[in-house]
Parts: C-alpha cells; structure tokens; sequence
C-alpha cells in the first residue's frame, strides 16, 4: 500500500476530509483484505459507508469476514438489496460461515444460492 495506515486514516477524517474515495479506494487495491477492514472500522459511520461504496464488489466479502461484527453490520444493513448478488457473486462456504450470524435471513438465503452444490454441501455439514 503506497500510504500508510494510520496516514490514510488522518487524511479522511481530517477537518477537510476526502472528496474523493474513489481515489482511496483505489490506494486500497494492493492493501491486505484486514488492512481494509481496520480502515473502515476506525473511520466514522459517514466516511465509512462513502469508502465502502466505491470498494470493488470482489472485496467486499473478504474484507466483510475480517471486520469486528458491529462495523460489519452497519455496512451490511446500509448496503442496498440490489447490490448483494454482485458481492455475493464466489462467495465460498468458509466466508459465509464467518458472516451467518451477521446476515439477515434473506441475505443468508441469497449467499446460499450463490455457493456451488458442493460449497452448499460443505456449508450444511
């Protein structure tokens, strides 16, 4: 990652903050999936769900798993019903074991879907 950390999280949440997070994001695209996570969960709610938002759809899930289980909530309830099939889209039976208990039941139910049978089987054993 070309910023450090704790530099990243100063600049957003600095008086004049981020205009853009796309462009942070895209900083974040070498980062480790718990770098990102640590990253949301030390920015406030706002800047939180603006950098959550541009984060590719790919990410989200690995960087969902690593996340503390109040932040990741937040993140899950504010992301809109339209979106889940994209970030749903390869998730495996171990990262949806880790998220189950954070997932409403309709998103559980979705996650399923989009495992393959033999992810289905491996989640229901």
């Amino acid at each position: 990652m070309a910023e450090p950390l704790p530099d990243l999280i100063e600049e957003i949440v600095a008086d004049n903050g981020v205009d853009d997070f796309q462009a942070v994001a895209e900083q974040l695209l070498p980062a480790e999936d718990v770098e990102i996570a640590t990253l949301l969960e030390s920015l406030p709610v706002e800047e939180r769900m603006s950098l959550w938002e541009v984060l590719p759809d790919v990410r989200k899930i690995d960087v969902l798993v690593e996340m503390r289980s109040d932040p990741r909530e937040v993140l899950i309830s504010a992301t809109p019903d339209d979106k889940w099939s994209a970030i749903l889209l390869g998730i495996d039976a171990e990262d949806l074991l880790e998220l189950m208990d954070s997932l409403p039941s309709k998103l559980l139910e979705l996650a399923i879907q989009a495992l393959d049978e033999q992810q289905q089987a491996y989640f229901r054993d």
